[in-house]
């Protein structure tokens, strides 16, 4: 598994929320997945947590893998603070993902869902 932090300021640019996120990537025969968790550097809104999972999946899913054209796989998820991904994972804010190419609708936490 290789993992990558990037480290994405789009502040100014359309307005786009500020964020840090780090990407694992597996890739086998059976399987090519990408898993990018996401702090939120910014306002903690419905609209900016859509629109940075909206945009990372976009990325996620054009990215090359080598077993597979494209990840088979694909795991988003935006927290508030690096404490929640780290210690606990299913602490997020939203999320979206694609198993086996089937991709789900953003689930977002219970704060956020009203």
């Amino acid at each position: 598994m290789k993992k990558i932090l990037i480290l994405l300021l789009l502040a100014g640019c359309n307005n786009f929320p500020k964020y840090e996120a780090t990407r694992e990537r597996y890739d086998a025969p059976v399987k090519s997945q990408i898993i990018t968790k996401i702090v939120l550097q910014d306002v903690i809104t419905k609209e900016n947590v859509t629109k940075v999972l909206n945009k990372n999946f976009e990325w996620d899913s054009e990215t090359s893998m080598k077993f597979h054209d494209k990840p088979t796989h694909i795991f988003v998820y935006v927290y508030a603070d690096t404490t929640n991904y780290k210690l606990h994972g299913d602490k997020w804010l939203g999320m979206i993902s694609m198993i086996n190419n089937q991709k789900s609708g953003i689930a977002l936490c219970e704060q956020l869902a009203h």
